[in-house]
């Protein structure tokens, strides 16, 4: 995707074309260390030709749910593979994936990679329709060492775009644009439960309520993740960046040198907002930058950590240090 004329600042700008161009070395150089077993998946939304068992370019699978739906089954059956050392890659051309239904899976060891150089029309999009009803989000997921990237995922519905219930451990999310329609979509990103989680170098833009939500209640930790490198765009009032709900217990976190505009969301508006009510361990917040509406607080937490995060109003800078 092209950023040039979107409005963008340069800085703004610079830093969403950079995101978009780690793509296909990336995706080709996890095919050179596959390990002999692992299983391998294509998925080619161009492919309409019969055949398609998903073991190859020429043979394979046109939706995205087959692809998933023949990774984490045991070889010929619909038996969810549970050999936590077993890994499946399942490699995505670049094509629309239109989508009128969610897809929801569990397993271990899940790649999902995007072959593509760039976003966009030139990239793997999975758009979810205004038609699909009752569903909770575009993908739904509970499992272990995911790995999701190189693709973009669009919405319009009231839900969130991607969704881990209950759990989302040792999972890795990178090079994603998240892409709401800026009315319905909730938020980019919902963890239940978020345990060594790694989202970077993505984008979330288009979303009303936040770009990544950390859910609350008995049992909801986020621990031991990091959230570095990513670009979060909102306008809708009050519109939060990252928000760890009070109810949660959160500590050993990192969320790090990430780019916030929440311009025209308000005064209460904010980019990160950590109102974790655990307090004897913290989460380590550092080196963020927001644009803001003037007399806004974009970055606040319940926990000490907090520390160089800079906000910029009216063209004036803020230093936000707190280390209480």
């Amino acid at each position: 995707m092209r950023y040039d004329n979107l409005g963008y600042s340069p800085q703004l700008r610079d830093t969403l074309s950079d995101i978009s161009n780690l793509t296909m070395d990336q995706a080709l150089a996890y095919a050179s260390v596959l390990h002999k077993g692992y299983r391998v998946v294509y998925v080619d939304a161009a492919n309409s030709g019969g055949g398609q068992d998903g073991k190859s370019w020429e043979t394979a699978f046109d939706t995205l749910t087959e692809g998933i739906n023949q990774a984490r089954y045991d070889l010929g059956t619909t038996t969810i593979d549970d050999d936590k050392n077993q890994h499946a890659y399942i490699f995505v051309a670049p094509g629309q994936y239109n989508k009128t239904s969610y897809t929801s899976f569990s397993g271990y060891g899940l790649h999902i990679i995007g072959v593509a150089r760039g976003n966009g029309d030139y990239g793997v999009v999975v758009n979810y329709a205004l038609t699909c009803t009752g569903a909770p989000s575009v993908l739904v997921s509970s499992g272990a060492e995911l790995e999701l990237a190189n693709m973009v995922i669009c919405g319009d519905e009231a839900y969130p775009l991607l969704y881990f219930t209950p759990n989302a451990d040792f999972v890795n999310i990178h090079n994603v644009h998240f892409k709401g329609d800026g009315t319905n979509v909730t938020y980019g990103i919902q963890f239940d439960n978020a345990k060594h989680v790694t989202v970077r170098d993505c984008v979330f833009e288009g979303c009303k309520t936040a770009g990544i939500y950390v859910n609350g209640g008995s049992d909801q930790y986020f621990i031991y993740n990091r959230i570095e490198n990513n670009v979060i765009i909102g306008s809708s009032t009050g519109f939060k960046g990252i928000v760890v709900d009070s109810d949660s217990t959160s500590y050993a976190s990192v969320i790090y040198r990430n780019y916030f505009d929440i311009s025209g969301a308000g005064t209460g508006a904010k980019a990160i907002d950590v109102n974790s009510t655990s307090t004897t361990k913290s989460c380590f917040i550092s080196n963020n930058l927001a644009v803001c509406d003037s007399g806004a607080t974009a970055f606040e937490s319940t926990q000490k950590g907090m520390w160089n995060n800079a906000q910029s109003a009216a063209g004036t800078m803020t230093l936000n240090v707190d280390d209480d």
